[in-house]
């Protein structure tokens, strides 16, 4: 038995170390992980000042795809034993808004500081696809075949998409300009307006989902807005 239990962590562990190695360190996740288009404007762009905020702004992209979980970050754990080798970070101590205070990453070392916890070494990738498609079709069917009602709608919390989407538009009516303005700002002014509008703004208006928005808004063709 206890032969079996060390055997399940030895390949637990292979394959996390696989994991890490394969990704891309925190350092430079900023470029090798947004799209290849948000590449390819950095890389076309000539002028000093707009490159650093460009770089700005592919880290936020990559920040929110590591929270939505579009990404997963692997690191060491500090204080952690040696053989326990690099672990999966959570994807809620990455910092949600840009008023999270309790979580701190330091792009440039590949750390992550958040919750009483620092991990280091930090490297990310695409998460691994979801095994056998088949296996779920047929989850789905046997589901299905359990009742011949219709199925209902959910009943959960409705989404603030929509009430967002309409000041966007308003934005723009009013001549706000994405493209000239830091995503953090525009975030904050559509947080500003719910709140004259009386709209409720302790759920659904995350800094992810407002960028998320954002660049829907803008066509998505890049996180700035461009």
């Amino acid at each position: 038995m206890g032969s079996s239990v060390s055997n399940r962590k030895t390949k637990t562990l292979i394959s996390r170390v696989r994991e890490w190695d394969e990704g891309t360190p925190l350092d430079f996740a900023w470029f090798s992980c947004v799209s290849p288009e948000t590449r390819r404007k950095y890389e076309s762009c000539e002028n000093d000042a707009k490159r650093a905020y460009l770089r700005v702004e592919m880290r936020f992209e990559v920040l929110d795809d590591l929270v939505d979980g579009k990404l997963v970050a692997l690191g060491m754990l500090e204080g952690a034993p040696v053989e326990e080798g690099p672990v999966t970070i959570p994807s809620h101590l990455f910092p949600r808004e840009s008023q999270d205070k309790g979580a701190i990453i330091d792009w440039d070392s590949s750390t992550l500081s958040s919750a009483g916890h620092r991990f280091v070494r930090i490297r990310v990738r695409r998460p691994e696809p979801i095994a056998n498609s088949a296996d779920s079709s047929n989850a789905t069917n046997t589901e299905d075949n359990r009742t011949s009602e219709p199925s209902q709608p959910r009943m959960g919390r409705p989404s603030k998409d929509a009430q967002i989407r309409e000041i966007l538009q308003q934005l723009k009516t009013e001549g706000w300009q994405f493209s000239n303005r830091l995503q953090k700002e525009s975030c904050q002014r559509i947080v500003e307006m719910a709140k004259t509008r009386g709209f409720d703004t302790t759920k659904g208006y995350s800094d992810p989902v407002l960028k998320r928005l954002i660049r829907e808004s803008q066509g998505d063709r890049s996180p700035t807005g461009h």
